[in-house]
């Protein structure tokens, strides 16, 4: 028997024909492989409840600028997000005090777990800087994240840290610890030279080093 693997995936975008066929299509290298979904899955509640289903039968488990100037600059390349528009935080009274209240929550989670266990941490957006640097508009970093958990990878002694959001599928190395991309995004994105065709990335066990 294969051994288990522990592998992630995100950005699906199952409103798109194409990637929902991926969805379909994908299968575990073992019985007891587990699939972490690190957000953007769909657009609408019905393609979500789908995907997740489909993903479970295919594994065990799918589981110091002032903002303000940081938008103008934005604003005046012409970098906007839709997140800006389409995003509400309700039952928060704003977008700030909706991240402030995910950012507490996931905090005091982690820090309730045991410390003598290593943790592997998921999460849509990537904890550190570091990756951003790379987009062709560096100003959307804004969008990608929060300073507030640059250190969690070193505080909460994780062996692994898995994100999607920036459709740059690929592997970092930040304090000894490895970072994966594992997005999938739109399929006019996955289409380009070059791109990675692995769409499930390998987390666990490791298989590449710093």
């Amino acid at each position: 028997m294969a051994p288990a693997n522990l592998l992630g995936i995100s950005d699906l975008h199952v409103g798109h024909p194409e990637n929902r066929k991926i969805v379909e299509n994908l299968r575990p290298t073992a019985d007891d492989d587990w699939l972490l979904v690190a957000g953007d899955v769909g657009e609408l509640t019905e393609d979500i409840e789908w995907a997740l289903s489909t993903l479970r039968d295919h594994s065990r488990t799918p589981t110091a600028v002032t903002k303000e100037a940081a938008l103008e600059q934005a604003y005046e390349k012409g970098v906007v997000c839709t997140d800006e528009f389409l995003l509400h935080p309700d039952p928060c009274p704003s977008r700030e005090a909706w991240c402030d209240a995910r950012v507490r929550e996931s905090e005091r989670r982690l820090a309730a777990c045991d410390p003598d266990l290593p943790t592997v941490l998921v999460n849509h957006y990537p904890l550190v800087r570091h990756p951003t640097r790379i987009l062709y508009h560096p100003e959307f970093a804004q969008w990608c994240g929060t300073a507030r958990t640059a250190d969690w990878h070193r505080r909460f002694r994780a062996r692994s840290v898995v994100y999607g959001h920036l459709r740059i599928p690929r592997t970092t190395w930040h304090d000894g610890v490895c970072f994966e991309e594992v997005s999938v995004g739109y399929p006019r994105e996955w289409r380009r030279p070059g791109h990675p065709r692995n769409v499930s990335r390998r987390v666990l066990p490791e298989t590449r080093t710093p």
